[in-house]
């Protein structure tokens, strides 16, 4: 092998692995946004089950008012 076919063959590694990591980059801004979404989601969730968990527990009061333990 002469020293121009190993300098084109270490130049074609080059862009395979430029076109790769472009890829890889490409796939990880998505994977951002899709847990940006879940993070959203998330949240939402915490705060329906919060006031879902209030109802429960005033309705085991009998819905009076609430009482300071301690």
């Amino acid at each position: 092998m002469t020293a121009t076919e190993k300098a084109m063959s270490v130049v074609k590694n080059v862009l395979l692995f430029r076109e790769t990591l472009e890829r890889i980059n490409k796939e990880m801004a998505a994977l951002r946004g899709d847990i940006a979404s879940l993070t959203h989601n998330v949240i939402d969730i915490d705060k329906r089950l919060v006031g879902i968990e209030t109802m429960v527990e005033m309705a085991g009061r009998g819905g009076g008012p609430p009482r300071i333990e301690g």
